[in-house]
Protein backbone atom coordinates (compact mmCIF):
# COMPACT_ATOMS: atom_id res chain seq x y z
CA UNK A 1 0.00 0.00 0.00
CA UNK A 2 2.84 2.40 0.79
CA UNK A 3 4.58 1.59 -2.49
CA UNK A 4 1.35 2.30 -4.37
CA UNK A 5 1.01 5.55 -2.39
CA UNK A 6 4.47 6.62 -3.64
CA UNK A 7 3.44 5.85 -7.23
CA UNK A 8 0.34 8.02 -6.82
CA UNK A 9 2.41 10.85 -5.34
CA UNK A 10 4.79 10.72 -8.31
CA UNK A 11 1.83 10.83 -10.69
CA UNK A 12 0.41 13.80 -8.80
CA UNK A 13 3.80 15.54 -8.93
CA UNK A 14 4.06 15.11 -12.69
CA UNK A 15 0.46 16.23 -13.26
CA UNK A 16 1.09 19.33 -11.15
CA UNK A 17 4.17 20.24 -13.20
CA UNK A 18 2.49 19.59 -16.54
CA UNK A 19 -0.52 21.71 -15.63
CA UNK A 20 1.58 24.61 -14.33
CA UNK A 21 3.89 24.83 -17.37
CA UNK A 22 1.08 24.53 -19.92
CA UNK A 23 -1.91 26.21 -18.24
CA UNK A 24 -0.29 28.57 -15.74
CA UNK A 25 -1.53 29.26 -12.21
CA UNK A 26 -4.53 31.51 -12.89
CA UNK A 27 -7.65 29.32 -13.36
CA UNK A 28 -9.61 32.30 -14.72
CA UNK A 29 -7.24 33.31 -17.51
CA UNK A 30 -8.57 33.29 -21.08
CA UNK A 31 -7.28 30.30 -23.06
CA UNK A 32 -6.42 29.61 -26.70
CA UNK A 33 -5.70 26.44 -28.70
CA UNK A 34 -1.96 25.84 -28.92
CA UNK A 35 -2.29 23.69 -32.03
CA UNK A 36 -0.09 21.08 -30.35
CA UNK A 37 -1.79 17.82 -29.36
CA UNK A 38 0.14 17.16 -26.14
CA UNK A 39 -0.16 20.76 -24.96
CA UNK A 40 -3.81 21.50 -25.71
CA UNK A 41 -5.11 24.90 -24.62
CA UNK A 42 -2.75 27.48 -23.14
CA UNK A 43 -3.26 30.97 -21.70
CA UNK A 44 -4.03 33.44 -24.48
CA UNK A 45 -1.07 35.69 -23.70
CA UNK A 46 1.51 32.86 -23.78
CA UNK A 47 3.80 32.29 -26.77
CA UNK A 48 4.16 29.05 -28.71
CA UNK A 49 7.77 28.49 -29.76
CA UNK A 50 10.52 25.96 -30.36
CA UNK A 51 12.61 24.92 -27.34
CA UNK A 52 15.68 26.37 -29.06
CA UNK A 53 14.25 29.87 -28.55
CA UNK A 54 14.92 29.41 -24.83
CA UNK A 55 18.04 27.22 -24.82
CA UNK A 56 20.97 26.10 -26.91
CA UNK A 57 21.47 22.31 -26.86
CA UNK A 58 25.17 21.43 -26.43
CA UNK A 59 26.95 18.06 -26.52
CA UNK A 60 28.72 16.61 -23.51
CA UNK A 61 32.26 15.30 -23.87
CA UNK A 62 34.34 12.31 -22.81
CA UNK A 63 35.86 13.03 -19.41
CA UNK A 64 38.83 10.64 -19.47
CA UNK A 65 41.35 13.45 -19.96
CA UNK A 66 40.00 15.48 -17.04
CA UNK A 67 38.96 12.69 -14.66
CA UNK A 68 40.50 13.11 -11.21
CA UNK A 69 39.51 11.27 -8.03
CA UNK A 70 39.67 14.40 -5.89
CA UNK A 71 38.74 16.82 -8.69
CA UNK A 72 36.94 20.03 -7.85
CA UNK A 73 34.12 19.54 -10.33
CA UNK A 74 31.36 16.92 -10.68
CA UNK A 75 31.14 14.67 -13.72
CA UNK A 76 27.46 14.16 -14.53
CA UNK A 77 25.92 11.20 -16.34
CA UNK A 78 22.31 10.09 -16.78
CA UNK A 79 22.25 8.82 -13.19
CA UNK A 80 23.72 11.97 -11.69
CA UNK A 81 27.26 12.62 -10.43
CA UNK A 82 29.51 9.56 -10.72
CA UNK A 83 33.06 10.98 -10.86
CA UNK A 84 35.12 14.13 -10.34
CA UNK A 85 37.06 16.24 -12.83
CA UNK A 86 39.96 18.66 -12.81
CA UNK A 87 38.17 20.98 -15.22
CA UNK A 88 34.63 21.99 -16.07
CA UNK A 89 32.73 22.07 -19.35
CA UNK A 90 30.23 24.75 -18.35
CA UNK A 91 29.62 27.02 -15.37
CA UNK A 92 26.15 28.27 -14.51
CA UNK A 93 22.53 27.20 -14.41
CA UNK A 94 21.74 24.48 -16.91
CA UNK A 95 19.26 21.71 -17.66
CA UNK A 96 20.89 18.39 -18.52
CA UNK A 97 19.17 16.01 -20.93
CA UNK A 98 19.98 12.41 -21.84
CA UNK A 99 21.34 11.71 -25.33
CA UNK A 100 21.69 7.93 -25.00
CA UNK A 101 20.41 5.42 -22.46
CA UNK A 102 18.33 7.20 -19.82
CA UNK A 103 16.75 9.95 -21.89
CA UNK A 104 13.69 10.86 -19.83
CA UNK A 105 15.27 12.21 -16.64
CA UNK A 106 16.18 15.90 -17.11
CA UNK A 107 18.35 17.37 -14.36
CA UNK A 108 18.83 20.93 -13.10
CA UNK A 109 22.31 22.05 -12.07
CA UNK A 110 23.83 25.34 -10.97
CA UNK A 111 27.59 25.78 -10.90
CA UNK A 112 30.65 24.45 -12.74
CA UNK A 113 30.31 20.88 -14.04
CA UNK A 114 31.45 18.39 -16.67
CA UNK A 115 28.83 16.37 -18.53
CA UNK A 116 29.67 13.13 -20.38
CA UNK A 117 29.14 12.48 -24.08
CA UNK A 118 25.91 10.54 -23.53
CA UNK A 119 24.31 13.75 -22.25
CA UNK A 120 23.35 17.19 -23.53
CA UNK A 121 23.68 20.36 -21.48
CA UNK A 122 21.86 23.60 -22.19
CA UNK A 123 22.92 27.22 -22.36
CA UNK A 124 19.82 29.09 -21.22
CA UNK A 125 18.93 32.41 -22.85
CA UNK A 126 18.30 35.61 -20.89
CA UNK A 127 14.59 35.46 -21.75
CA UNK A 128 14.14 32.18 -19.87
CA UNK A 129 14.06 31.50 -16.13
CA UNK A 130 16.27 28.38 -15.70
CA UNK A 131 14.02 26.50 -13.26
CA UNK A 132 11.02 27.05 -15.58
CA UNK A 133 13.06 25.52 -18.40
CA UNK A 134 13.78 22.53 -16.13
CA UNK A 135 10.14 21.99 -15.23
CA UNK A 136 9.17 22.38 -18.89
CA UNK A 137 11.76 19.75 -19.85
CA UNK A 138 10.07 17.30 -17.47
CA UNK A 139 7.01 17.37 -19.76
CA UNK A 140 8.82 16.55 -23.04
CA UNK A 141 7.22 13.44 -24.67
CA UNK A 142 10.52 11.56 -24.87
CA UNK A 143 8.88 8.36 -26.11
CA UNK A 144 7.71 10.18 -29.21
CA UNK A 145 11.19 11.45 -30.03
CA UNK A 146 13.24 8.39 -29.03
CA UNK A 147 14.98 6.63 -31.91
CA UNK A 148 14.01 3.05 -32.74
CA UNK A 149 17.28 1.51 -31.61
CA UNK A 150 18.28 -0.99 -28.94
CA UNK A 151 19.57 1.89 -26.82
CA UNK A 152 17.06 4.76 -26.46
CA UNK A 153 18.54 7.90 -28.00
CA UNK A 154 17.63 11.55 -28.51
CA UNK A 155 18.96 13.99 -31.07
CA UNK A 156 19.81 17.58 -30.37
CA UNK A 157 17.75 18.57 -33.42
CA UNK A 158 14.59 16.94 -32.05
CA UNK A 159 15.06 18.59 -28.65
CA UNK A 160 15.75 21.98 -30.23
CA UNK A 161 12.64 21.71 -32.42
CA UNK A 162 10.35 20.58 -29.58
CA UNK A 163 7.42 23.00 -29.28
CA UNK A 164 6.60 24.55 -25.92
CA UNK A 165 4.26 27.21 -24.53
CA UNK A 166 5.79 29.91 -22.39
CA UNK A 167 4.83 33.17 -20.66
CA UNK A 168 7.13 36.13 -20.08
CA UNK A 169 10.11 35.91 -17.74
CA UNK A 170 8.35 37.20 -14.62
CA UNK A 171 5.51 34.69 -14.93
CA UNK A 172 8.01 31.90 -15.61
CA UNK A 173 9.68 32.74 -12.29
CA UNK A 174 6.36 32.77 -10.41
CA UNK A 175 5.46 29.35 -11.83
CA UNK A 176 8.90 27.92 -11.09
CA UNK A 177 8.86 29.22 -7.50
CA UNK A 178 5.39 27.70 -7.00
CA UNK A 179 6.57 24.34 -8.34
CA UNK A 180 9.70 24.44 -6.17
CA UNK A 181 7.51 24.72 -3.08
CA UNK A 182 4.88 22.19 -4.12
CA UNK A 183 7.25 19.52 -5.41
CA UNK A 184 9.43 19.87 -2.30
CA UNK A 185 6.39 19.03 -0.15
CA UNK A 186 5.55 15.99 -2.27
CA UNK A 187 9.19 14.85 -2.32
CA UNK A 188 9.32 15.05 1.47
CA UNK A 189 6.26 12.80 1.80
CA UNK A 190 7.77 10.37 -0.71
CA UNK A 191 11.04 10.32 1.25
CA UNK A 192 9.27 9.66 4.56
CA UNK A 193 7.09 6.94 3.02
CA UNK A 194 10.09 5.25 1.43
CA UNK A 195 11.88 5.30 4.79
CA UNK A 196 8.82 3.69 6.36
CA UNK A 197 8.92 0.96 3.71
CA UNK A 198 12.62 0.34 4.40
CA UNK A 199 11.96 0.05 8.15
CA UNK A 200 9.08 -2.38 7.58
CA UNK A 201 11.31 -4.55 5.39
CA UNK A 202 14.03 -4.52 8.04
CA UNK A 203 11.47 -5.50 10.67
CA UNK A 204 10.13 -8.27 8.45
CA UNK A 205 13.63 -9.60 7.81
CA UNK A 206 14.52 -9.47 11.54
CA UNK A 207 11.30 -11.30 12.41
CA UNK A 208 12.09 -14.08 9.93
Amino acid sequence: KKTRFIELLKEKRQALITHAVTKGLNPNVKMKDSGIEWIGEVPEHWNIMAFKRLVSICNGQDYKDVGLKDGAYPVIGSGGEFARASSFLYNGESVLLGRKGTIDKPMYINGPFWVVDTMFYTVISGRAFPKFVYYNALTIPFVMYSTNTALPSMTGEDLSSHIIATPDYDEQKIIADFLDRQTARIDLVIEKTQRSIDLLRERRSALI
